[in-house]
């Protein structure tokens, strides 16, 4: 098969001779604007096949914020630990540990924000808003850029202290969103535990009472009746 061009610079028709070879296959060169046009097609089949997701709305709450220095801060946690706030040593070792990051963080004259919500009533689901070992505690704390977010068993609340209004109330936000979800959503099973050291009574016949009709005989001894096959007159 021949291709006809024709050359400006030599003024003439120039002849290219090729093959082509039957059944090869050929490839197609998709422009950038095909494939994104299949790229978003494919996402939206993908999230129409995908359950809605839940929408968890807080009502709005009124934060008490109150600002404090560390020697006010140091009051306040003593008083905590003298109505038993603080009861295990793991969680007066974490306490120290935070009183003694505010004083290598921060001078003496540098005020904290410190806010509270109420913990839910309810243990199961506050371990749940908690976290192992304080899991979502310690995330929400990392992430919204605050000190120290703890549970006072006492009074029931939740305690915020952070250097900024802002983010003090991003954390009580996230903590009080997560409240409401784990309110929202049931609580995984518990898993199955097989039974160990059940005790096999099924060959214990002597433990069943005998059946004694009106007239006061024995109508069945052990486990199978005596007239069990028996015939009506």
């Amino acid at each position: 098969m021949k291709n006809i061009w024709f050359s400006k610079k030599l003024n003439c028709y120039s002849y290219n001779t090729y093959m082509i070879t039957p059944n090869k296959p050929t490839r197609t060169i998709m422009s950038f604007e095909n494939q994104s046009r299949i790229m978003s097609q494919e996402q939206q089949q993908h999230q129409q096949q995908m359950p809605p997701r839940q929408r968890i709305a807080v009502p709005p709450m009124r934060y008490d914020l109150k600002k404090q220095t560390l020697d006010q801060i140091k009051v306040f946690i003593n008083q905590q630990i003298t109505w038993g706030a603080y009861p295990t040593p793991e969680a007066m070792a974490i306490v120290d540990t935070f009183i003694k990051s505010i004083e290598e963080k921060y001078n003496n004259g540098v005020q904290l924000t410190y806010g509270y919500i109420p913990a839910p009533p309810h243990s199961e689901v506050t371990r749940r808003v908690i976290g192992k070992d304080g899991y979502f505690f310690k995330m929400t704390t990392s992430v919204s850029g605050i000190d120290f977010i703890w549970h006072d068993r006492v009074t029931n609340m939740f305690l915020f202290w952070g250097l900024t209004v802002f983010n003090v109330v991003k954390a009580m936000n996230s903590i009080r969103w997560r409240i409401q979800k784990c309110y929202s959503m049931p609580p995984p099973p518990p898993k199955r535990t097989p039974y160990e050291g059940i005790e096999d009574i099924s060959d214990d016949e002597d433990d069943v009472p005998d059946l004694i009709d009106i007239d006061g005989n024995i109508v069945s001894s052990g486990r199978v009746p005596d007239h069990e096959h028996g015939k009506l007159d």
